[in-house]
């Protein structure tokens, strides 16, 4: 997949990763790989638990604090007619 034409460059680099670590190793260090090691560590471990199926999916990032109220009062604040002038 690193080397296929068409590959997605997170795709890539998710298999960089897991191919930059000896077999089953989740802290060795990554000399080719060139990323976050918090990244690099959630990748592996992904990888461990969930096969190759895991290098297409994007992880798990930050939630978004958005609730619908929110959504709607931002919504209703960009709907808002032009103030005269």
């Amino acid at each position: 997949m690193v080397d296929a034409h068409g590959t997605p460059q997170q795709v890539a680099l998710r298999s960089r990763i897991v191919l930059a670590r000896p077999k089953g190793a989740l802290t060795a260090p990554l000399r080719v790989v060139t990323s976050e090691p918090p990244y690099c560590h959630s990748v592996a471990t992904r990888f461990l638990q969930e096969g190759k199926e895991s290098l297409w999916v994007r992880g798990q990032g930050p939630q978004a604090d958005l609730w619908p109220e929110k959504i709607q009062a931002i919504v209703k604040a960009t709907y808002r007619p032009s103030p005269k002038g």
